[in-house]
């Protein structure tokens, strides 16, 4: 059976219009670039073909999501995201081997705007550790949840309708991440994270 590939079309992490190098500051919360700024949370993933770090800094109201390759004693921004902590979307970064392969990637689950629905997540992206983003999976405008898959892969629950959701699981086969199954279920089913996502790590904010 030829299950439907999960492409990275619709990620909000894109290059950045400008490059960027830093000192590949060890400790991820130093990875600082703008001025009385602070990392809130950060996550580093590291594979046989390179390390990247995913970091979450803020200023003001102003948050900036981004994305290191490290490159021996320098980082490369590789990817970016910013946004207002009040109006949009927010990532949380985890080192994870959705795979089960032993290669370790770097999972940006992608958290809905606005309490107080900030737990539910709105789409979940796969980074390899060259920086490209290879799998963006959406669940809905209203958000819903996102955890690890049982034997391998990512599991999202979305609400459907008055006590029913929709459970969808990605793996990686065929040489590509895809829709393995999609089916409803009863609500109850659908694990509750408080002040976190299924894999751990916090909110965006």
């Amino acid at each position: 059976m030829a299950y439907p590939v999960v492409s990275a079309t619709g990620s909000l992490l894109q290059p950045p219009n400008t490059p960027d190098t830093i000192p590949a500051e060890q400790n991820c919360h130093e990875l600082i670039t703008i001025p009385l700024a602070s990392i809130a949370s950060c996550a580093t993933a590291a594979s046989p073909t390179g390390t990247i770090t995913g970091t979450n800094e803020g200023v003001a109201h102003s948050q900036y999501w981004d994305v290191w390759k490290r490159n021996g004693d320098e980082a490369d921004l590789v990817l970016t995201y910013s946004g207002n902590i009040q109006a949009t979307p927010g990532f949380v970064f985890h080192s994870a081997d959705p795979a089960n392969d032993g290669d370790t990637k770097l999972i940006a689950v992608e958290h809905t705007p606005q309490s107080p629905n900030l737990e539910l997540v709105s789409a979940v992206d796969i980074i390899e550790t060259s920086g490209a983003v290879v799998a963006h999976l959406t669940l809905g405008g209203d958000g819903g949840v996102v955890g690890p898959a049982p034997g391998g892969g990512i599991e999202t629950w979305t609400a459907t309708g008055t006590g029913t959701a929709t459970e969808t699981i990605i793996r990686y086969t065929d040489g590509a991440w895809r829709t393995i199954s999609a089916s409803t279920v009863p609500a109850g089913q659908v694990p509750a994270y408080t002040d976190d996502d299924g894999f751990g790590g916090g909110l965006p904010y």
